[in-house]
């Protein structure tokens, strides 16, 4: 608003400028025409010596009284557009001005906030094709989001999954709950290796993962672990992951909410990799683990409560994260089972916290820096260096 009052104000002081030079011309002319001191020329409007003007005189003044005409007609014809070019540019700039003044009082005292720098985000709206597949998603995982330019990790794993061979052949009229459960399941797996894919090993031509195979059967080489990267249960429910074990991979990203849609996980194994961002809430519904190694990562913002539903939980291990802030979430007195607990080199998240009483009940290690308050039986990962 600031520039267009600005501009208005330019365009009025250069439409003036012709409008002043016109009057000025005007009034140049008919003293021109009339004389220094106006009194009127001698041979023209003026009296001959004789007081008569001649017919032969009047016939010579006639073309260029006609001229004379012209001319003030098309100055006349000058004037009055100038004049309507500048009461439009008036009208324009008291508009913006009053814009202006009532902007600058909605924002009286309230400071501008500063350009985030992060680009506005592109609402997504499903093809016919896609439209079945979000729909699905959306109603086990609200949460998800398909918006942005198309690179995320959601997106790019719904392109995959409509184009899975699996889930297509799974997709059918009558498709049942267990059908379902077993697209959402490819999906999630999906979605965790486009959001991980910033690591060492090569993620971006998958050699396994994402084939059109039975997911049970993903398992990229990794020198360093010898269990699958997936496994299943072979009993009643074949094909439902249960264990899921990425240490060691080099891997970059984030821990994405769609997890929260392997509900049948019992191991979640994603220590000493390079993750950042926070642990997602949706965590909360993977309520069969057992064990959760997240150590040793680049974890960030608060544990969420949810963690804390998972009430069979027997190894916590959250350790080596600089990032974690505290304090320790009230609801950890909800692992009731919890027998291990790795809080190291978190300080951030341990610092002022306490354990309550009753997990030493059940705890037979609890390795935790020896910074936690009222923690009876809290030890040192480096008994030798740091004992409690």
């Amino acid at each position: 608003l600031k520039s267009i009052l600005k501009s208005t104000l330019l365009h009025l002081s250069l439409s003036f400028r012709p409008f002043v030079k016109m009057v000025s011309r005007i009034g140049n002319g008919s003293e021109g025409r009339n004389g220094q001191n106006g009194e009127p020329r001698n041979g023209r409007n003026g009296s001959t010596s004789n007081g008569r003007v001649s017919d032969l005189e009047r016939l010579q003044d006639f073309p260029a009284q006609k001229l004379d005409l012209d001319d003030r007609k098309r100055r006349i014809e000058r004037i009055v557009a100038c004049t309507v070019t500048v009461v439009i540019l008036v009208v324009i700039g008291l508009i913006a001005g009053a814009l202006f003044v009532i902007d600058d009082g909605r924002n009286d005292g309230v400071p501008s906030a500063p350009p985030t720098g992060s680009p506005t985000m592109i609402p997504f709206v499903p093809s016919e094709t896609e439209l079945k597949w979000v729909l699905l998603v959306l109603s086990k995982s609200p949460n998800t989001s398909f918006d942005g330019d198309g690179t995320s990790p959601q997106r790019r794993a719904l392109k995959w999954i409509a184009n899975d061979p699996v889930a297509v052949e799974l997709s059918t009229e009558n498709w049942s709950e267990a059908d379902k459960a077993r697209i959402l399941q490819r999906f999630a797996l999906a979605t965790i290796w486009y959001a991980t894919t910033a690591g060492g090993r090569d993620t971006t031509i998958p050699k396994v993962w994402l084939g059109p195979t039975n997911e049970c059967t993903w398992n990229e080489p990794n020198d360093r672990v010898t269990a699958n990267d997936i496994s299943c249960t072979d009993e009643e429910q074949p094909n439902v992951v249960t264990k899921l074990a990425l240490a060691f991979d080099n891997l970059q990203g984030t821990i994405p909410a769609e997890l929260g849609l392997l509900t049948s996980l019992t191991y979640l194994f994603l220590g000493s990799n390079r993750l950042q961002g926070s642990i997602p809430s949706e965590i909360g519904r993977l309520v069969k683990l057992k064990k959760i190694f997240l150590g040793s990562n680049d974890l960030q913002g608060t544990l969420p409560t949810e963690l804390f539903q998972c009430t069979d939980l027997l190894v916590l291990d959250i350790s080596s994260n600089r990032q974690l802030q505290g304090p320790i979430p009230h609801e950890i007195r909800q692992l009731t089972q919890l027998q291990e607990l790795y809080l190291y080199d978190s300080p951030f998240l341990t610092a002022g916290s306490s354990l309550p009483s009753s997990l030493c009940n059940t705890l037979s290690r609890a390795d935790t820096n020896c910074d936690l308050k009222e923690c009876d039986c809290c030890t040192s990962p480096w008994p030798d260096l740091r004992p409690c």
